[in-house]
């Protein structure tokens, strides 16, 4: 690892200590390297502590922070098969949640139509009752649900 070399200069005369670490080969030299270098900028969001958060704001910050395709800033190049490779991998992810909460919602009305047939015939409380309000729902449900 190397430290890029940095003019600036602080009010009191002092070097300002560079934001960036330079990574490259260990059988290369620092100053005349010849393979690739990579160049690490410290980065922080500020906004975060500044209260200026949103859900578009972050859901947008972590967009262009995982995805270098859809980074504006990035300075590594990115091959297209490393972009499809990538974005398959991200919309597989969403398919098999997708079909995981299917599967969670197949289960969860499988009970309920269980636990339905052994209430009495007198209680009033749907499925749909239960995931649209469920606090609510819970305190309709006689004793026998309770005890099941």
């Amino acid at each position: 690892m190397h430290w890029p070399q940095v003019a600036l200069q602080s009010a009191n005369g002092a070097t300002v200590r560079p934001t960036a670490l330079r990574l490259y080969r260990s059988d290369d030299k620092p100053e005349e390297p010849e393979h690739r270098v990579y160049d690490v900028y410290e980065g922080y969001w500020s906004p975060l502590s500044k209260g200026k958060t949103t859900i578009g704001s972050a859901l947008r910050w972590l967009l262009n922070g995982t995805f270098l395709g859809t980074s504006s800033t990035a300075a590594i190049p990115c091959s297209p098969g490393k972009l499809a490779f990538d974005l398959s991998y991200v919309i597989s992810l969403l398919i098999v949640a997708l079909f995981a909460c299917a599967i969670a919602f197949a289960f969860g009305y499988k009970a309920w139509t269980l636990l339905a047939s052994v209430l009495p015939s007198s209680s009033n409380v749907t499925f749909t009752d239960l995931i649209q309000d469920p606090l609510r729902t819970a305190f309709k449900l006689p004793l026998l649900v309770y005890a099941q």
